[in-house]
């Protein structure tokens, strides 16, 4: 059964991020510590829900949370539109550039509602990954109880369920 796409799937959600999280990383206002990233490259992020602490890592590592979809001048929630994979719009200080990112979640992983990040599964009430379907034009083969899917141009199909605490 195809689930329609809710609204809050196709628009891109915007993380914003505060400059104090950009001063301790040694980075000013406007400045990232992700400013070189590239298409292709992961994000890693060590921090809990409530503080972000991103940086370029290997896409092997652990903690890379995110896939670098592209930087684009601007901020907003059209920043990224030419982007059409982007699950979040991670904007620099002064909004001057944007990076465009997909998510990198394994099942079991936990979003908030409104799809702006990550959520404790144990502690936050959201949706989460009950499967990841590959080789897919649809969300045919997600789990009978998916809440929500996401289909991405490289035919992978993310089954988020809702998850509540």
């Amino acid at each position: 059964m195809v689930r329609p796409m809710q609204a809050w799937f196709r628009i891109v959600s915007v993380m914003a991020l505060a400059v104090a999280a950009f001063a301790t990383a040694g980075c000013g206002p406007g400045g990232t510590p992700f400013d070189e990233a590239e298409a292709g490259d992961c994000l890693g992020d060590t921090g809990d829900t409530d503080t972000d602490d991103l940086r370029v890592t290997d896409c092997a590592e652990a903690d890379a949370r995110w896939t670098v979809l592209g930087q684009v001048e601007g901020a907003g929630a059209d920043a990224c539109a030419d982007l059409p994979d982007t699950d979040v719009i991670i904007s620099a200080a002064d909004d001057s550039t944007s990076t465009c990112v997909r998510f990198r979640a394994a099942e079991g992983d936990c979003v908030w509602t409104d799809l702006s990040g990550y959520a404790n599964c144990e502690e936050d009430s959201g949706y989460q990954l009950a499967a990841i379907v590959e080789a897919a034009a649809d969300d045919t083969g997600c789990p009978e109880d998916t809440a929500q899917s996401r289909i991405y141009s490289d035919g992978v199909v993310y089954c988020w369920v809702q998850h509540s605490v």
